[in-house]
């Protein structure tokens, strides 16, 4: 069994997004586009993990941000 820090799943995360990226437009939710980008709007806090160095909460996001995404992103 081999257990990983949040910290290390959370690099593992950034590591693995390997460039794919989304511009939010207005309107847009994390849930949005987790649905639009990854097939299933529950995965909105993996795009949050990713992203919340510029986020201040998971509602905080602003149209013209850009979000890196999980590595097997549409």
């Amino acid at each position: 069994v081999i257990v990983c820090s949040s910290a290390d799943r959370l690099d593992a995360l950034r590591a693995s997004a390997a460039g794919k990226t989304y511009t939010a437009q207005s309107g847009d939710t994390l849930r949005e586009v987790a649905r639009k980008k990854l097939g299933d709007f529950r995965r909105w806090h993996e795009i949050y993990e990713l992203n919340k160095s510029q986020m201040s909460g998971p509602n905080a996001l602003r149209e013209g941000m850009v979000l890196v995404l999980p590595a097997d992103a549409r």
